[in-house]
Order: structure tokens, then sequence, then C-alpha cells
């Protein structure tokens, strides 16, 4: 798992984009990857990271909701995508 970000819309995003068709990018990876609860990665991304936008989306084809998390400036969003990025190398956290 690696994190790379981007920006849209003047909001940026970071997410696993090497493998978009199995899922790389699925909500609930970091979650698995920090060893704690969706609500507990909410409440992290919240307090911790300063997540400007969080958004749950329950109803999908898939059945597993989708979470969509947003920060309004660079350099918060980055100390997210650097941290989560570190903890999946020191547990070499595979897909």
């Amino acid at each position: 798992m690696k994190f790379s970000e981007w920006e849209n819309a003047g909001r940026w995003y970071c997410a696993d984009t090497s493998d978009l068709i199995h899922d790389s990018s699925a909500w609930w990876l970091p979650c698995r990857a920090l060893g704690v609860s969706p609500a507990d990665f909410v409440k992290l991304l919240a307090e911790n990271f300063k997540c400007s936008h969080i958004s749950w989306y329950p109803e999908t084809r898939t059945g597993n909701g989708i979470l969509i998390y947003s920060w309004d400036n660079q350099s918060d969003m980055r100390k997210f995508k650097n941290y989560i990025n570190k903890i999946a190398r020191d547990k070499q956290f595979l897909i």
C-alpha cells in the first residue's frame, strides 16, 4: 500500500491508486493497516489530521459503502499521507 496525492476542485485527496481495478483505494484498507475500526478511523482523520470533509455513502453496488475524505489544504493532507505510508512500510502491509 502506497498512498499518492492529488487535487481536484480545490480539495486535496490521497489514496493508493496503484491498482484501482483491484480496489487498491478501498476506504477500509487504511483501517486494517492501522488496526482501527471504521469509526475510529474517521475520528483519527478529523481529530489528528484535520480532515476538512468526510462523507459516508452507505448505498453502493458492492454493499461496502464509500467513505470519501479530503482536505482544504495540502499540508494537512500530506501529514496523513506520510503517516499512513510509514505505517504501511513498517508493517509491510500488502493489499
